[in-house]
C-alpha cells in the first residue's frame, strides 16, 4: 500500500511554493538508495537549471554534483586539461551536464549512462542547447559500451573523463582505459581509497593475480602518468573530498 504523504505536501506548501515531491517505494534489503518504483505526488518530477552556460533538467535519480558553486569550479578544471580538437569520451555521465560542456568545447562528446532516467535528461539537454551533432548519449553499463565507442573514435585524438560512483571503476573498464591510447584520462572521484586502486592500475604500480590485485615491482607497466590531482571541497564540514586527477599518455 502507498503511504499518504499529503499531510508533508501540506506543510512544504506552508513555505515553498514551487516544488516536487516524489515517492520513491525501495523493497529490497540491500544497500541501493532507490528502488525502481517511483510516483510523483506533486510538480513536474524534475527541475530545470542552468550551469556554466549550459540549461539542463533532472530528475531525482539523476546524478548531479550537489554543490553548484564548487560543481562549476571542477567542471571548469576539467575543460582548461581538455584540447580542443580532441573527441571526448564521459563515462558515468549522469544527466549529461559535463558531456555537454565537453561538447562545446571539443569535437565532439559521448556520455555513457546507465541510468535511463539521466540519460533521458542528457537528450533534453542537447536538444535544448543545440548539441546533437556533437554531444552523443549512450544509455548501458560502462563496461558493455566503451569499447564500442572505442572503436567508433579509433584514430582520433581523444580524452576520456571518467566520474564513477564510490565504488570506483570496474575493472574491465580501468583495463579497457589503460589500453585506449587516449591522450589524457581524468578521474573524478569522491572515494580516495577507490580512486587509488584505480590509479594503481592505470600507472602499473597494481597487478592482477588469482583475480584480485597485488603491488607490483619495478619496472611498472605504466602507460600513463599522473601529472595533477587537485582536491575540491564539495562537502564541507565533513571528512569527504572531492578529487580530480589528470594523467597523460607516456
Amino acid at each position: 500500500k502507498r503511504a499518504d504523504v499529503s499531510y508533508l505536501i501540506k506543510e512544504l506548501e506552508k513555505n515553498f511554493k514551487e516544488f516536487t515531491f516524489l515517492l520513491n517505494i525501495n523493497a529490497s534489503d540491500g544497500n541501493a538508495i532507490f528502488g525502481e518504483e517511483w510516483h510523483i505526488c506533486r510538480g513536474e518530477g524534475s527541475f530545470k537549471a542552468v550551469s556554466n552556460g549550459i540549461e539542463y533538467t533532472a530528475g531525482a535519480n539523476t546524478f548531479v554534483q550537489v554543490n553548484d558553486g564548487v560543481r562549476e569550479k571542477l567542471y571548469s578544471a576539467v575543460l582548461e586539461n581538455v584540447p580542443r580538437d580532441a573527441v571526448a569520451l564521459d563515462l558515468y555521465s549522469g544527466g549529461g551536464l559535463l558531456t555537454a560542456m565537453l561538447a562545446k568545447k571539443c569535437a565532439a562528446a559521448y556520455g555513457i549512462e546507465i541510468v535511463a532516467e539521466a540519460s533521458r535528461c542528457a537528450d533534453e539537454l542537447s536538444a535544448a542547447n543545440g548539441l546533437q551533432d556533437k554531444m552523443f548519449n549512450i544509455c548501458g553499463k560502462v563496461e558493455e559500451k566503451l569499447y564500442e565507442v572505442l572503436k567508433k573514435t579509433e584514430g582520433k585524438s581523444r580524452v576520456i573523463v571518467c566520474d564513477p560512483p564510490r565504488k570506483g571503476m570496474e575493472r574491465s573498464v580501468v583495463n579497457a582505459i589503460k589500453n585506449s591510447g587516449a591522450e589524457k584520462v581524468i578521474l573524478i572521484s569522491c572515494n580516495p581509497a577507490t580512486l587509488a586502486r584505480d590509479l594503481g592500475i592505470l600507472c602499473g604500480t597494481l597487478k592482477e593475480s588469482d583475480g584480485g590485485l597485488i603491488k607490483a615491482e619495478p619496472p611498472f607497466d605504466s602507460r600513463y602518468e599522473i601529472t595533477s590531482v587537485t582536491p575540491f571541497d564539495m562537502f564541507p564540514q565533513t571528512k569527504h573530498v572531492e578529487t580530480l586527477v589528470v594523467l597523460e599518455l607516456r
